[in-house]
């Protein structure tokens, strides 16, 4: 039997009105018969983003092998720390997709 992947979407937002997004985004997971986790972070500042954190910590110990998200910039601004988060990602093996709602780009090896 196929083992069922552990799948996180993670969404960042400044505000509770952007929320069709993450919407989209569990739409998309429950069409391909995913139970995604939630991780969400609601804040304008990049400074405080549990979420992220613990959705790496969640990557690290091998409990998240997808990735679902909207953009890259959902996760920084930051070139230097998206780079960071990508390598974390390919270090354990889970595989990361953005989904815009019209286009899937998945990154695996």
């Amino acid at each position: 039997m196929k083992k069922q992947p552990r799948v996180g979407i993670y969404f960042r937002t400044n505000h509770l009105n952007n929320m069709a997004t993450l919407h989209h985004l569990e739409v998309y997971a429950k069409e391909r018969e995913l139970e995604p986790i939630i991780f969400l972070d609601i804040d304008s500042g990049v400074e405080q983003r549990q979420s992220l954190n613990h959705l790496l910590n969640q990557v690290r110990n091998q409990k998240v092998d997808i990735i679902i998200t909207y953009s890259l910039s959902r996760f920084s601004r930051k070139t230097s720390e998206v780079s960071s988060i990508l390598c974390e990602f390919k270090k354990f093996n889970a595989r990361l997709i953005l989904y815009s709602g019209q286009m899937e780009v998945a990154h695996h090896d």
